[in-house]
């Protein structure tokens, strides 16, 4: 896939300039802050007080929350209509349960409101980065430009227009997909 290795190795050039260095550093930082909003420590021990603040803080870093202007009134309202206690909980049950991932992420999808496929798939990524991936706009688009869009799409049975509205199965076998690129 010698268009693969051009995006590859365009990406190596970017990570390398000033700008790149400046993403990586933003990356790495949102990393502990959602891996400290979300440890089992946090979502088990701390204060509701203290668990709200650090939740509030996580959900505004997240690009999946950028298209809401009053992001600030959306994460309220996320917090209010789920409660503290379920938030918690849901969110251990996604990260920590030994539970198939196809099960946690459609019960959390299921019971959580405000929270779509975008959200939960960043959250889960920067959580724990090896094992989970991102699933949003961007990343459709980047495997349209490798020109595997249309093929992939039959694999989720999705049309293109719904293929960011996934389900828990479609999520494990883009995570397949995804990782057959990056071992590429």
């Amino acid at each position: 896939m010698s268009l693969l290795r051009n995006y590859f190795s365009g990406y190596l050039s970017f990570r390398s300039s000033e700008t790149g260095r400046a993403w990586a550093r933003e990356r790495e930082e949102k990393k502990r802050l959602l891996s400290h909003a979300f440890s089992e420590k946090m979502l088990k021990e701390a204060s509701d007080e203290e668990f709200v603040n650090v939740l509030t803080n996580a959900l505004s870093s997240l690009w999946a929350m950028a298209i809401w202007t009053r992001r600030e009134e959306r994460i309220n309202t996320i917090i209010s209509r789920n409660g503290v206690k379920k938030l918690r909980d849901m969110f251990y049950y996604l990260i920590y349960s030994d539970d198939p991932l196809e099960v946690r992420f459609d019960n959390f999808r299921k019971n959580v409101w405000g929270l779509g496929a975008a959200a939960i798939t960043e959250i889960l990524c920067f959580v724990e980065p090896k094992k989970y991936a991102m699933w949003n706009k961007k990343v459709v688009s980047a495997i349209e430009n490798l020109g595997l869009l249309e093929d992939f799409t039959r694999t989720l049975s999705r049309k293109k227009a719904s293929v960011l509205e996934i389900n828990g199965h479609q999520y494990v076998r883009i995570l397949e997909f995804l990782d057959g690129l990056r071992r590429e």
